[in-house]
C-alpha cells in the first residue's frame, strides 16, 4: 500500500523524470494497468521514466532503453531487446527471440504460432464463453509420434493450467508442410484478469524439444452477465438458492 500511495503522489506532482521501482509487483491487475498507462503517458509526452524491475515483459514493453545491472555492477546498455537477449544468454542456453521479441527453445525442426479464436468482444474473452486456442505448425521435413502442450499463466507469472494431447489424441506423423491443432474450451472459467500462453512441441516422450515459447500469445478476460462480483481466478460454476421457512 505504501508502493501504491508513493505512485499515485508522484504522477500527481506532474513530474519532469519519474523513477519507479517495482511498483507493478505490488497492485492488483488494475493497478497494474493504470500505472503502465500513466508512464506510457509521460513518455509521449516527452519526459522521462526509470522503470526499475524484474519483468521483463514489462521492461520489453515500457521502455525504450535499458540497463542490466548485477550486484550493482552495469553489465550491458542498449536498446531494450538487444540488452534483454544479452541477459537471457547469461541465465538460459539455447534461446533465441523470433522477430517478435518473443524467447523460443528448441531444435527449430518445427515451428508453432497460437491463435486464439472466440467471439468475445474488442477481442477479449469472456467468462463461462467457448473459445478455442489454435496452434499454428510448419515443418520442413516428417517427424513421428509430436506432442503439442500449452498452458496458461497469469500476469503475476503463476501457471493457472496446462494441457497437452499425447495421452488423448496423440500426433503419430507430422509434415512436412503447414497444418494446426485445435484445443477447444467450451466455458471458459478463468475470471477477469490478463493472461498470457506458453506452448510447446516435442517428441511424445518431452525428452526432445523442437519449439517452446514462454509468452506465446496474451488474451484478457472480462466477466460475463452473471460474474461481475466473482473474485479469484476461475469461477465456480455453481448457483445460488435461497430457500425460505415458515414462521
Amino acid at each position: 500500500m505504501y508502493a501504491r500511495l508513493g505512485f499515485s503522489v508522484a504522477v500527481a506532482v506532474d513530474p519532469d523524470i519519474l523513477l519507479v521501482d517495482e511498483v507493478l509487483a505490488v497492485g492488483d491487475e488494475q493497478f497494474q494497468r493504470r500505472c503502465a498507462e500513466k508512464m506510457s503517458e509521460i513518455r509521449m509526452s516527452g519526459r522521462t521514466v526509470v522503470f526499475v524491475s524484474h519483468g521483463l515483459a514489462s521492461v520489453q514493453q515500457l521502455c525504450d532503453q535499458a540497463v542490466w545491472l548485477d550486484k550493482g555492477v552495469v553489465q550491458a546498455v542498449g536498446e531494450t531487446h538487444e540488452v534483454i537477449e544479452k541477459y537471457l544468454g547469461s541465465v538460459t542456453t539455447a534461446f533465441r527471440l523470433d522477430d517478435k521479441g518473443r524467447q523460443r527453445t528448441g531444435s527449430g525442426e518445427i515451428q508453432l504460432e497460437v491463435e486464439i479464436l472466440h467471439d468475445g468482444d474488442e477481442g477479449r474473452l469472456q467468462t463461462e464463453r467457448p473459445v478455442t486456442f489454435r496452434m499454428h505448425w510448419s515443418s520442413a521435413e516428417e517427424v513421428q509420434n509430436v506432442a503439442f502442450g500449452l498452458s496458461i499463466r497469469g500476469s503475476d507469472g503463476n501457471l493457472v493450467a496446462g494441457t497437452a494431447n499425447v495421452h488423448t489424441v496423440p500426433t503419430e506423423r507430422l509434415g512436412p508442410g503447414t497444418g494446426h491443432v485445435d484445443y477447444r474450451i467450451e466455458q471458459l472459467p478463468l475470471l477477469p484478469g490478463s493472461f498470457h500462453i506458453a506452448a510447446a512441441i516435442s517428441d511424445a516422450a518431452t525428452q526432445h524439444v523442437y519449439d517452446h515459447s514462454p509468452n506465446i500469445a496474451e488474451f484478457d478476460v472480462v466477466p460475463s452477465p452473471g460474474h461481475e462480483g466473482d473474485d479469484g481466478l476461475v469461477a465456480l460454476g455453481g448457483a445460488w438458492n435461497i430457500g425460505s421457512s415458515a414462521c
